[in-house]
């Protein structure tokens, strides 16, 4: 793994399960060289970790720019080597073949926006898009910033960002030359903004607030005693009345 910390040597053999503050589980050959992280050791890595090691201990790493160290990595996410299947797209999940029109949007739309638009790179076809890609992870934190000034926090994930898309497209789903001539990185669908449903919908039900149990019920147990205690008055008021019709009528007593 390309990359130089800060800390004993043992320290520098646990890069892979610390949790990198800002960019969670990213390899430092994925960020522009000249560019420093500070990390932090996560409970998650306690048991790869020594005894003498503490959560909260933290170092800093110095990102090195490497197109080659980049893409092993993600091409490990994409395990094609077994399918139960006739085909398969990747990690032995049945997939039809790749045919007709595609559209490509959200974190596509704005991974290949950016190197079409922001970095001036031509990515019409799948080649291009891998140069592309090449292009971006051999940049210079200095490089970049001065290309795409106005890109913010989100300028060190591009390279991470595009080099997924690509091998995605490639490796997972298998787009060849053909295939990708159909497919659009679009932001809108007409005049409808489109995006990640499922992601939408997770993201939403994070606003609903959480009731304790004893709230769930339809009222509270005072509620449920005040409508028995009226239904039972409203109960014995009927059959009083109904006693009352059924009482025959006295006769007028004779002078």
């Amino acid at each position: 793994m390309a990359g130089q910390a800060s800390g004993s040597s043992q320290e520098r053999e646990r890069w892979g399960p610390w949790t990198w503050e800002a960019l969670p589980h990213r390899s430092p050959s994925r960020w522009p060289a000249r560019l420093r992280i500070q990390i932090t050791r996560s409970s998650c890595s306690s048991t790869a970790s020594s005894t003498a090691s503490t959560p909260t201990a933290s170092s800093a790493m110095a990102a090195t720019r490497s197109s080659r160290g980049c893409r092993p990595v993600h091409s490990r996410l994409f395990n094609s080597s077994s399918c139960p299947f006739s085909r398969c797209s990747f990690n032995g999940i049945f997939q039809p073949p790749v045919a007709g029109d595609f559209i490509a949007f959200s974190a596509f739309f704005y991974t290949v926006d950016f190197l079409r638009t922001v970095m001036g790179l031509p990515v019409a076809t799948l080649q291009q898009l891998e140069s592309a890609v090449v292009t971006v992870c051999n940049q210079t934190w200095t490089e970049l910033q001065a290309r795409a000034p106005g890109a913010g926090a989100h300028l060190p994930n591009y390279c991470a960002g595009a080099m997924f898309v690509q091998q995605l497209l490639s490796r997972g789903y298998h787009f060849d030359e053909r295939a990708f001539s159909r497919l659009t990185f679009q932001k809108k669908a007409g005049d409808t903004a489109v995006g990640w449903a499922l992601g939408y919908m997770l993201n939403l039900t994070n606003l609903i607030p959480a009731d304790p149990p004893g709230l769930l019920k339809g009222i509270n147990f005072g509620s449920w005693v005040v409508v028995l205690l009226l239904f039972a008055a409203i109960l014995l008021a009927a059959v009083a009345l109904l006693l009352r019709q059924a009482r025959p009528a006295k006769s007028p007593s004779a002078v």
